[in-house]
Order: C-alpha cells, then structure tokens, then sequence
C-alpha cells in the first residue's frame, strides 16, 4: 500500500509542476498531511498603494487592480493624475479609462501630452470623431503604447 500511495504522491508532485508544501493522503480527516518541501516564505503582495490608487482613481474592480500590480507599482502619482485628467478632458468615459488601464496599465507612466496626445491629433487628422477615438483606442489601448513614426504613420 505504501508504494501506491508513494507513486500517486510523485504523480502529483510532478503534475503540478512543483513540490507542494502539505500533501494529503485522502480526504480523510484521520490521516494528517506531511511536509515535503521547507516552508516557502510568504510571497510578497502587491502594493498596497498601487492597488488603492488603481481601484479609487482609475475605477478598476479589486481583481483586476491586483492582476494589474502584479507587473506594474506606482510610486508616485503626479504623472498618473496628469493621464487620466488628459484622458477624461478628451472624452473618454470611466469605463473606457478604467479599461484602457487593465489592459495597458504602463500607460499611466507615459507623459500625455508628449506620448499620448501626439498619437490621438494623428488620429483625428485621419478622420476620427472623438466619440469614435475614444471608442476605437478603449477597445484596442495597444495604439496608444505604438510607435507614431515606426507603426500608426506607416499604417
């Protein structure tokens, strides 16, 4: 019984892709779970500040602000303050903000009026309203983190 018990515990160990703290026998209460690997340290969570500043100010729910901060901190928020003030004076609603954030957070670092606004009056010199500027870059924010000169022109 020992050697089936061994060889599904390496199954799941492998599976999983790594060795788990606590493994169970079963879901019987009255067999106790063993230790496999020392304790892993607690990983450190992700800003406190960021995950405030993205769910208050920039209107996302608490999971995306946590997914979001994984790859993204704040530290200050002047330059953040200064993308989203551009971004409502020029139109988009909070929904649109608040979606343009989740998928390209790294938005809020970029300088408006040098990175962004040089890119929406192109856009607006090919033809778009801003209700439908506003529509196309909420649903497709990549345009915003494109090259001007190296994509959007040449395209």
């Amino acid at each position: 019984m020992f050697r089936f018990v061994h060889k599904n515990l390496i199954q799941i160990v492998y599976r999983r892709g790594s060795i788990e703290t606590h493994l169970c026998f079963s879901q019987n209460p009255c067999l106790k779970s063993i230790s496999t690997a020392p304790e892993e340290k607690e990983t450190p969570k992700a800003s406190d500040f960021t995950v405030s500043y993205l769910v208050n100010t920039c209107g996302l729910s608490v999971d995306s602000a946590l997914r979001v901060s994984k790859g993204f901190q704040l530290k200050t928020t002047e330059n953040s303050d200064s993308v989203l003030s551009f971004f409502k004076k020029h139109g988009f609603t909070d929904t649109q903000i608040a979606k343009l954030i989740s998928c390209r957070p790294k938005l809020l670092s970029f300088n408006p009026d040098k990175t962004i606004k040089p890119k929406m009056d192109f856009l607006r010199d090919a033809g778009f309203s801003t209700p439908d500027l506003t529509l196309v870059l909420s649903k497709n924010p990549n345009i915003l983190t494109s090259s001007l000169d190296n994509q959007l022109v040449p395209n």
